[in-house]
């Protein structure tokens, strides 16, 4: 028994290991980098999403990584590993080296995800391995298909830590789309690329217009430090993102008994001074405070910004703001642990933002802490023919269309806040990543906050689409 056990270990340590390299099943389709952001890696080295032969794309699906030496069988197409797969695949379908029935996929151990091929220090936790997904976004402690939020409200719907070079709802064509990930060196430190080649809007096929074109690079910096680009090639017709006038209040630490007036995270930039109305939107967690909290999320109320730089806002039942909404009791932690809302501008000319930055979801009390890039900027503002593209901006380096942030013991470094203000890039060098800043540098927004969410489905509400 000891020895079977001993077997089994080391093959699952096989499994998750490196890959020596890529093999090809689907020929991936076409694609030309165009930006002077973009990392290449040899095709050898690439480990390329397989569509199996499938006429339909993907939306809304984690990426799961399927190791070297096992053998799927899917709509009568077989594929060897390594390969990604949107697929859910399992005994029945697949087979190991000894063509046992072998189930490639477990959430709770991480076979599925994918080996970074070096530690990284995230918050505090270490990370060695991340579940993508189709929609743009990375995650450390279980797969996700989440979209179309901030980053503090990706994470916390996922219950994941996680990175998001670009969070939106987007679609896996696979007449034009490549998803690929590969290992490779970065000025002599390992590094790992996770790409995203022409996606689409959801849920648009052999569209060509539509082309986004991002990647995550993290370069190892060793003991856990690392460093993050967020590289943009393409953003043509991008038509997704989340209501940019939404914010979150924290019921334990953003709210006052006998008060109508909260606090917003990550910010109130888009709520209004006059009276507007505003929709409930996600939820999480046991509400101590029931009459306050069936009052929000059953009926529309109206809020008015009371103070920018204090992040707050009054809250009222009526369309002239003159009946408040108090809040009874202060959500009781002890016993029922964190819990938080978000609401949402109800006015039809609010417009569309993106999720880009990356947060950690704390798995013993739920609290949250977020870096956000681009939080509440308009999208239509960043498309490669608009006003301020987004492949001409970046952030801590001059190459344009390229984001840098970093992690040193656990900590973000180069936020607005420690390079140089808001939005004006700065020059601050720390352990070896140089912050210089560029023309056409963003507008980024630090949301640094810890909500303490409570288990539970979150269920997010959208106009034009279901969440």
């Amino acid at each position: 028994m000891r020895r079977f056990i001993s077997a089994v270990i080391v093959s699952v340590i096989a499994l998750l290991a490196i890959p020596a390299s890529a093999q090809a099943n689907t020929a991936p389709n076409a694609f030309n980098s165009v930006g002077e952001s973009w990392v290449d890696v040899p095709d050898a080295n690439r480990v390329y999403a397989e569509n199996f032969g499938s006429t339909e794309g993907n939306d809304d699906n984690s990426f799961r990584y399927v190791a070297e030496g096992i053998s799927c069988t899917y709509n009568s197409v077989t594929a060897v590993g390594p390969f990604w797969t949107a697929q859910d695949l399992g005994s029945s379908e697949c087979v190991d080296g000894s063509t046992n029935p072998f189930d490639p996929f477990d959430d709770g151990t991480g076979l599925g995800a994918y080996p970074l091929g070096f530690d990284v220090n995230f918050f505090g936790d270490t990370k060695n391995a991340a579940w993508p997904n189709t929609n743009g976004g990375v995650f450390f402690d279980e797969p996700s298909g989440r979209y179309d939020k901030s980053v503090a409200a990706l994470v916390g719907a996922a219950s994941s830590s996680a990175i998001f070079p670009l969070a939106a709802d987007l679609y896996w064509d696979h007449t034009e789309s490549n998803f690929w990930t590969g290992y490779t060196t970065i000025s002599g430190h390992d590094a790992v690329v996770f790409s995203w080649e022409k996606f689409h809007n959801c849920c648009t096929s052999s569209d060509g217009s539509e082309n986004m074109s991002f990647q995550l690079v993290l370069i190892d910096r060793g003991n856990g430090d690392f460093d993050a680009w967020f590289n943009y090639d393409a953003f043509d017709n991008f038509d997704q993102g989340y209501d940019a006038a939404e914010f979150t209040v924290d019921m334990h630490s953003g709210v006052t008994a006998g008060s109508n007036v909260v606090k917003g995270f990550p910010d109130i930039d888009n709520v209004p001074s006059e009276c507007t109305k505003f929709d409930f939107s996600d939820d999480s967690g046991e509400f101590t405070d029931s009459a306050f909290y069936g009052d929000w999320s059953e009926d529309s109320i109206w809020v008015k910004a009371v103070s920018a730089s204090n992040k707050t806002v009054s809250m009222w039942t009526d369309d002239t703001c003159q009946t408040a909404l108090d809040i009874n009791v202060v959500q009781d932690v002890a016993n029922d642990g964190y819990a938080y809302m978000t609401l949402e501008n109800n006015d039809g000319s609010s417009y569309d933002a993106i999720g880009m930055g990356w947060g950690t979801y704390d798995q013993t009390n739920g609290k949250i802490s977020s870096t956000e890039l681009l939080h509440n900027v308009d999208a239509s503002t960043l498309l490669d023919s608009a006003s301020s593209p987004l492949i001409n901006r970046s952030w801590n380096t001059t190459v344009h269309g390229r984001m840098v942030l970093g992690q040193r013991d656990g900590g973000t470094i180069g936020d607005p806040v420690s390079s140089g203000g808001s939005g004006g890039g700065g020059g601050k060098t720390i352990d070896a990543l140089a912050f210089t800043g560029v023309d056409n540098a963003p507008a980024l927004a630090l949301a640094f906050a810890m909500l303490a969410l409570g288990v539970g489905a979150v269920a997010a509400r959208r106009l034009r689409r279901q969440r």
